[in-house]
């Protein structure tokens, strides 16, 4: 689903639901706030599977990764924090909530109910960014606000009023001191957050900004939007680098692999566009394989991105040679909207609009084996895993060449992570 078209659900939603929002739901999650706020109670979880009445965090210790968290209200955005095992989400209704998971030193998973909620803005929190440090996070809004928060506490340091002329969209943290912001209008800033001043302005797209990522040369912006172009900006003067043809494709979400020398674009037809660094003109490949539109991606290694689709299935997918390694999980019918990466690459997490937030461990992905794995025997895979697509080579006789094809065995991996998932073994057990 693209980004404008959540624009429209998240405006459809806030209208449609203004009454349930702003009378009993809000009013809950005012009073709940303000009982966390002033007494430090946690919000209660729910293990059994249905919505919780407030969102809660479970966890699997036997899997070693935090089980499903669970929200009355559609989630935005998700990150990591970059050193601590911390997730931040920003919802439909504008609060920002920071769940904690812990690990002891065994590696075995923890339930900490230790978390924050606090509300920052009036409308939909369309995006939640921390520093490379770690010590604060950014917001961005629809009401057309940033902020800059503690990450510690997660009290509000500046809110900048009015930074945009529309509801802002995109969000990405540059060098340090430095943060991007997009718009719906197709407005890019850049912003100097120790003064707290704009620093740049491009106008570059006629179209809502959809996503942005930062080039290795540590200058080069590259931004995409809903009017199917992509353009490179310079982030420390007004340079336009260069901008594509137009593709017609609304242009949903961007990564960069291959040490930056390939930009791997997510399209509403669900095409994987192809640049290449420097000759931005036209594409220089595509890889077809999505039913629907590619919503996010998150770069797992250079060689190797994670998708995640409206259809709500995400994938792992090789980039040149371009192949389809396999399904890592799913959200059942629901559209992904965001993905995010640990910086340990051992998991990632992904928000739907089934008001959730879910992990998937990948540490097999990495050819690593979990502590389990080296302390147990390997269990068999689950009923169904085995329904998992493959690249297209893997039904080859040869078991001496197979073992030796790097790409056959990363689709194995993918296979072995998506079957130890909690959350996917009922889904492919259905196939």
């Amino acid at each position: 689903m693209s980004a404008f078209h959540e624009k429209e659900d998240s405006e459809s939603y806030e209208s449609e639901n203004e009454s349930e929002i702003s009378a009993s739901d809000e009013s809950d999650v005012d009073s709940e706030a303000e009982s966390e706020r002033t007494t430090g109670t946690p919000m209660s979880s729910d293990r059994e599977g249905s919505i919780a009445s407030s969102p809660g965090v479970e966890f699997d210790p036997s899997l070693k990764i935090p089980n499903t968290i669970r929200f009355r209200s559609q989630v935005f955005d998700i990150a990591f924090h970059p050193t601590r095992p911390l997730i931040l989400s920003g919802l439909i209704t504008g609060d920002v909530y920071c769940h904690s998971y812990l690990a002891d030193a065994a590696g075995t998973v923890e339930a900490s109910e230790e978390y924050y909620l606090r509300r920052f803005h009036k409308k939909s929190c369309r995006g939640v960014k921390f520093n490379a440090e770690g010590n604060h996070f950014y917001t961005i809004s629809k009401d057309k606000t940033y902020t800059i928060c503690d990450a510690e506490t997660g009290k509000e340091l500046y809110r900048h009023i009015d930074a945009h002329e529309s509801g802002l969209n995109a969000l990405l943290p540059l060098t340090p001191g430095f943060l991007a912001t997009g718009d719906e209008e197709g407005v890019v800033k850049i912003w100097d957050i120790r003064t707290n001043k704009k620093c740049i302005e491009y106008n570059e797209h006629e179209d809502f900004v959809a996503s942005m990522v930062l080039g290795t040369d540590d200058k080069s912006l590259i931004s995409v939007g809903g009017d199917g172009y992509l353009a490179v900006m310079d982030t420390r003067r007004k340079k336009l680098i260069a901008r594509s043809d137009n593709i017609e494709d609304e242009l949903l979400s961007v990564t960069l692999v291959k040490d930056g020398k390939k930009a791997v674009v997510g399209t509403q037809k669900g095409v994987l566009d192809l640049f290449t660094w420097g000759d931005w003109g036209d594409l220089s490949d595509r890889f077809l394989g999505h039913p629907e539109s590619v919503d996010a991606i998150v770069k797992f290694d250079e060689d190797t991105i994670i998708t995640g689709s409206s259809d709500g299935i995400l994938r792992v997918v090789g980039i040149l040679p371009n192949n389809l390694l396999g399904v890592l999980g799913h959200h059942d019918d629901f559209p992904i909207e965001r993905l995010a990466i640990t910086n340990d690459r051992h998991h990632v997490a992904s928000c739907s609009h089934d008001k959730t937030i879910k992990f998937w461990p990948i540490h097999e992905l990495l050819g690593e084996d979990s502590d389990e794995d080296k302390d147990e025997p390997a269990a068999p895979p689950k009923r169904g895993a085995e329904n998992i697509q493959e690249s297209k080579d893997s039904d080859s006789d040869d078991s001496s060449k197979k073992s030796k094809d790097p790409l056959k065995e990363k689709a194995k991996r993918v296979k072995k992570a998506a079957s130890t998932s909690v959350h996917s073994a009922s889904f492919f057990d259905d196939l």
